[in-house]
């Protein structure tokens, strides 16, 4: 099928809408954000604690950054993917932000401890806990 330069776009389309072509256009998705959230880590250095869930379907660079933490903490993260697969261990500070490249589609839950042990609780038994704020990103 041949359009003439006068026909325009939407002459173009209407034209393989009336020969039965069905024509969609989509933008690719450049970037995907989730956050911020806020997770309830322990100061234990130990226990791990899920995050935010993010599913992507092409491969792309999954980020996690640290916008704060109260009190203060650095914290080791990754993600583990639906089917068990598990990205490296980062630290991060606030203000930090651990990334992965060419990490493959699927649904990534993030995990999470924090880098040291730390009595968080004062004089209560136990670690305590810290606020941990992050925000995912994913760029494919």
């Amino acid at each position: 099928m041949r359009f003439s330069g006068k026909l325009g776009v939407r002459g173009a389309a209407a034209m393989l809408m009336a020969t039965g072509l069905l024509v969609v256009a989509a933008a690719p998705v450049a970037a995907a954000t989730k956050g911020p959230q806020t997770t309830d880590v322990s100061c234990d250095g130990v226990t791990i604690k899920s995050g935010v869930s993010v599913s992507h379907v092409r491969t792309g660079t999954l980020s996690i950054k640290q916008n704060s933490t109260s009190p203060t903490s650095s914290t080791k993260t990754w993600a583990v993917s639906a089917n068990g697969n598990s990205l490296s261990t980062k630290t991060v500070s606030n203000g930090g932000t651990a990334s992965w490249t060419s990490v493959l589609p699927s649904t990534y839950t993030v995990r999470a401890f924090r880098s040291t042990n730390a009595n968080c609780n004062g004089i209560l038994p136990g670690a305590g806990n810290y606020s941990w704020n992050y925000t995912v990103t994913y760029q494919g």
